[in-house]
């Protein structure tokens, strides 16, 4: 059941990123270096995909598009928006996993290689929802 957070659409699994169904890595590039979420982050970001949705914010939302796929028509993959008195972090990956290290305790998409820890961008975005 929907928890009704995002009056948007998702769309997906993308093929042009990776065939379904397979996953692998997806470079996020960072569109809005201005946002408290990435504005420390480098131009772009080397995430897990695995069958994650394109966002597709509706015109009348107050969401701020904070990274677009590479690949796939370079459509939305992070948004960021205020919802009542909270705040809302979309993304269509998985950046939880560290592809190449075992400090998330899992074996699991350990053969690809991340080009360094999205951590710090969750960490991010965890702070920027509690308004720390």
């Amino acid at each position: 059941m929907p928890l009704g957070l995002y009056s948007g659409a998702a769309r997906g699994p993308i093929n042009e990123i990776v065939p379904y169904p397979d996953y692998g890595m997806c470079k996020v590039n960072i569109v809005d270096s201005t946002h408290p979420i990435t504005q420390s982050e480098l131009n772009s970001a080397w995430i897990l995909y695995y069958w994650g949705p394109v966002l597709l914010p509706d015109k009348t939302d107050n969401v701020t598009i904070l990274g677009r796929y590479e690949k796939g028509n370079k459509e939305p993959a992070m948004l960021a928006f205020d919802y009542g008195s909270g705040r809302v972090f979309i993304i269509g990956t998985h950046p939880e996993f560290e592809e190449d290290s075992d400090r998330d305790g899992v074996n699991f998409a350990d053969e690809f290689d991340d080009k360094g820890s999205d951590w710090e961008l969750m960490k991010k975005a965890v702070c920027w929802c509690l308004k720390e």
